[in-house]
């Protein structure tokens, strides 16, 4: 399965000064460093996919009945500005965010992991046990999102399921193809979708385990 870990500078921008992350502190804010602040709404909705809102979000990951909560973090003086992930021609418009996973610790707040993403239309949220990220890009070629569900198992992340949507524009009046690659990391099952509506076109069983050293899963 795949792990969540502290990891190293993955996307544009500046780099996330990750030793300024406290272990512990009485705020969650005590966690965001100087530079940075709760990421804005990235606009990614307007890409008709499910996104939440950005910033931070609390839900129980442990299953003690104690709000946990997820913080997304970009540079300040891009906070309220709108990316646009994935454009070759838009020097300057994509930045980083990243995550910061807080479990509630008494009557304070521990970091329980640090992952830079890479993305600034990033946007996660704690459902269900579960930390849920999802990204998103267009371009004229199209639209692409994801979804990815991770189970804490401390220290450490464990991807569950992988959802990848891809809409690939056709410049005419068909408008567009579509594929959905949906990964079962508990089953290790794959199933593929394509057309519109989506029918099935390929179920295959995959092998191995990926560790998540430096950004999101390889594409």
């Amino acid at each position: 399965m795949l792990v969540l870990v502290l990891c190293a500078h993955a996307g544009p921008g500046p780099a996330f000064p990750s030793t300024a992350v406290p272990m512990t502190a009485p705020r969650p804010e005590a966690f965001v460093p100087a530079g940075w602040a709760l990421a804005g709404d990235s606009g990614a909705s307007a890409l008709g996919v499910e996104v939440w809102p950005a910033g931070a979000a609390e839900g129980d990951l442990t299953g003690d009945g104690v709000a946990d909560r997820v913080l997304v973090l970009e540079p300040a003086d891009k906070v309220g500005k709108v990316a646009r992930p994935g454009c070759v021609e838009c020097e300057g418009e994509d930045w980083t965010r990243v995550i910061v996973v807080l479990e509630a610790f008494g009557t304070a707040w521990m970091r329980v992991a640090v992952a830079d993403w890479g993305d600034a239309s990033l946007s996660a949220r704690i459902d269900q046990g579960r930390l849920v990220v999802t990204t998103a890009a267009r371009s004229d070629d199209g639209t692409r999102a994801e979804a990815l569900v991770y189970r804490l198992d401390s220290p450490k992340f464990l991807l569950e399921n992988r959802v990848l949507d891809v809409r690939t524009s056709t410049f005419d009046d068909e408008g567009y193809t579509r594929e959905r690659v949906t990964e079962d990391w508990v089953a290790h099952l794959r199933v593929v979708e394509k057309g519109t509506p989506l029918v099935e076109d390929v179920r295959q069983k995959f092998t191995g385990a990926r560790t998540l050293e430096a950004g999101p899963p390889p594409r």
